[in-house]
């Protein structure tokens, strides 16, 4: 899917961070030169990929090239505990760790029992530019995300090619993602990103933990962003310092989601977006995608202090269990 948007806008602007700007074809090219840099080592066959890259264009470009490999890649947090990653890398029987220039002295640290490690901002044009060309079966794993593990050890939460190519086709459908969007980021998730490579728009990565909220809404006019996703409380604390009458007139979707919305939160929507833009509250855990969504307007009455999380997305069954284990009742659409 991601290729054959690089076949049809090239020369399209993929990705855009602070201090990198990358083109679908230079997109495409940066994740077969570490594509083919695995094989090499690694060879072909199945086997899980670790990645400690934090968040801005490393991320996507090392989650691409393991895809590309036929491999499984694996998100490990920089930000978590140390000894909470040597869990995750042993858990996930890892055969292999992805860092770059930023990461490389805990990466080393990790890797001290003899992992081999590739440092992605050290693999060069001498490997191949060229699509790997390896078959995937749909039922082939793609990726291993962990839980924070902050009521025990984490969790690895597996999703495989089909399931993630529905997620995002539901998502796309939903919320009518096109080429023509900017789409925001601000977490180290591939899910924005991948959302964005997967129709042909740009994602923008916008990292408020060293920069700050202070000048988010003017990089969300500059940029020209149409669609944001954030948890709540990052679009709250910004939004509040605003200037009463200023708009984010590109801005069309609004997606909430890792937090409870509230009705004051749809009163800062209305007064700085306009009546053409959707608010999206969504209910999702890292061990379940979105499966729920309210869709909110200017004429949406909010009577409750917290917003709602809405109906079933299509495709969802939801079944409710008793803490024994037992169904309590379902939810279908």
């Amino acid at each position: 899917r991601f290729e054959q948007q690089v076949a049809k806008y090239p020369a399209r602007l993929a990705l855009k961070a602070r201090d990198c700007s990358l083109t679908y074809a230079a997109l495409n090219q940066a994740a077969n030169h570490i594509a083919h840099a695995i094989l090499i080592q690694r060879g072909r066959g199945e086997e899980r990929i670790a990645s400690l890259l934090g968040s801005g264009p490393a991320l996507p470009k090392a989650m691409l090239g393991v895809l590309k490999a036929g491999k499984v890649f694996v998100f490990l947090n920089p930000a978590f505990p140390q000894a909470r990653i040597d869990f995750m890398l042993e858990n996930s029987q890892s055969t292999l760790l992805l860092t770059n220039n930023e990461n490389l002295l805990l990466a080393k640290e990790l890797v001290r029992n003899g992992l081999p490690l590739i440092n992605i901002d050290e693999v060069d044009s001498s490997h191949s530019a060229n699509n790997p060309g390896i078959a995937v079966s749909p039922t082939a794993l793609a990726w291993i995300n962990y839980t924070s593990g902050s009521t025990g050890q984490p969790k690895g939460v597996v999703q495989n090619h089909r399931n993630l190519l529905h997620l995002f086709m539901t998502q796309t459908n939903d919320l009518h993602i096109s080429s023509e969007d900017r789409i925001s980021t601000f977490t180290s998730s591939a899910g924005e990103v991948l959302i964005a490579v997967l129709n042909g728009a740009a994602s923008f990565s916008a990292n408020v933990k060293k920069d700050g909220l202070a000048g988010l809404g003017d990089w969300l006019i500059q940029e020209e962003i149409t669609v944001y996703n954030s948890v709540p409380s990052v679009f709250r604390h910004f939004a509040n310092t605003q200037r009463v009458d200023e708009k984010f007139p590109k801005l069309r979707l609004l997606r909430f989601t890792g937090e409870p919305l509230h009705r004051t939160d749809v009163d800062l929507y209305r007064r700085h977006c306009s009546q053409s833009c959707i608010l999206v509250n969504r209910l999702s855990s890292n061990e379940v995608p979105a499966f729920r969504q309210y869709l909110i307007d200017y004429s949406t009455a909010i009577s409750d202090r917290v917003v709602p999380v809405g109906y079933a997305i299509r495709d969802y069954e939801i079944l409710l269990s008793s803490d024994h284990g037992r169904g309590v009742g379902s939810d279908q659409i």
